[in-house]
């Protein structure tokens, strides 16, 4: 029987403008206690194999105001799975952050898989954002370039689904009657109609 493959979950950061020194101070070192707080409950040890945590300290301006990255590995998707969803211990410090933090960005790899299928959604899965982010709506590149003449297209987490992406690639499809655009319709390179 083949050994799970290793997940390493990667997580990027930009905190709120307006937090205390001191909130973000217990903010960080409440994550960097979760390597050993979070115990599993079939083995009774923590289950996170290794934690790295810092500040973004890159001179590239590719950084899309993220602040901070967080680099945590497990043992497999199942612990990962488990920390994500039934880890009280988790929750609680997901729930106390969400406050803290404007926007995130979350990728989880397996070294050196490049394809291949995704891993499937546990039951249950959903309710974690709507508790630590109540007010975010989790939506990717919603592309409307072109108006029109393309049309919408974007990523949206299942548990996000919004009717109205739907409904403006709808209204975009529906025929409607063809402008022509002069360059005095143009403001800054996009179609004022």
């Amino acid at each position: 029987m083949a050994l799970p493959t290793p997940i390493t979950h990667i997580v990027l950061f930009k905190y709120r403008a307006n937090i205390t020194w001191t909130d973000f101070q217990t903010h960080f070192d409440t994550f960097r206690a979760l390597q050993t707080r979070c115990i599993h409950p079939s083995t009774g040890k923590p289950y996170m194999l290794s934690m790295r945590m810092g500040q973004n300290s890159s001179w590239e301006p590719f950084n899309k105001g993220m602040t901070h990255g967080f680099v945590l590995e497990f043992a497999s998707q199942e612990h990962l799975d488990y920390y994500l969803l039934q880890d009280s211990v988790h929750l609680e410090f997901s729930r106390n952050a969400g406050p803290l933090i404007e926007d995130s960005v979350v990728v989880d790899i397996k070294d050196g898989v490049l394809f291949g299928p995704k891993p499937r959604k546990p039951v249950g899965l959903g309710a974690i954002w709507k508790d630590a982010m109540p007010e975010k709506v989790i939506v990717r590149t919603l592309l409307l370039e072109g108006g029109n003449e393309l049309q919408a297209g974007g990523e949206i987490f299942a548990e996000g689904a919004l009717s109205w992406a739907q409904d403006l690639k709808s209204a975009l499809t529906q025929s409607a009657p063809a402008k022509t655009v002069g360059k005095s319709d143009v403001v800054n390179g996009v179609n004022g109609a």
